[in-house]
Order: structure tokens, then C-alpha cells, then sequence
């Protein structure tokens, strides 16, 4: 999406690693926050077109719901396999 060595992307790239490696939903907006925040700034100082804001805006917001996404199917396998292994206590427990 953006070159590192870009100086007019560089931070912008580092907001989208923070926004693959988010441990939360938080994390995950609040980097995409970030990352939009400094597009804007980028934007206003006409250092992107319209057409590239608009490219990278639509990127960030990709990247912030599949992020977002992952961290719940995540959770939802961890919660099914919490709820496995008390099953299996409760099980063991009636024996």
C-alpha cells in the first residue's frame, strides 16, 4: 500500500503495521485513527491527490475491518474452546 522509504508515507506506513498487529478492536481503530488523521494532514498540506486520499482512505478502512474481523473470529474460537473444556470438566465432574 505505501513505500516506507516514501518521506511523505513513511508514518503512514507505520500506522498501517500498527493496524495488522492491533491485539483489540481499540487498537485497531484507534491506529486507523491515526492513519487517517495523517493522510488528512497529508491531504491538506497538498501533498496527495484527491484521488490518492481517497485510495489510501479506502485501504486503511480495509485494513482497520479485517483487522477488526480476524480479532473476532479469534475470540470467538477461543470462547468455543473455553466452552469445550468446561463441558468436558462438568462432564468428568458427573462421572
Amino acid at each position: 500500500m505505501t513505500d516506507s522509504r516514501d518521506p511523505k508515507t513513511a508514518f503512514l506506513a507505520l500506522h498501517i503495521d500498527l493496524i495488522r498487529g492491533a491485539d483489540s478492536d481499540v487498537g485497531a481503530r484507534l491506529s486507523a485513527r491515526g492513519a487517517e488523521g495523517y493522510l488528512l494532514a497529508l491531504y491538506d498540506l497538498d501533498r496527495l491527490a484527491a484521488s490518492e486520499y481517497a485510495q489510501y482512505q479506502g485501504e486503511i478502512i480495509r485494513l482497520k475491518n479485517d483487522r477488526i474481523e480476524q480479532l473476532k473470529a479469534a475470540a470467538r474460537l477461543l470462547d468455543a474452546d473455553i466452552r469445550a473444556i468446561e463441558q468436558d470438566m462438568h462432564a468428568e465432574r458427573e462421572e
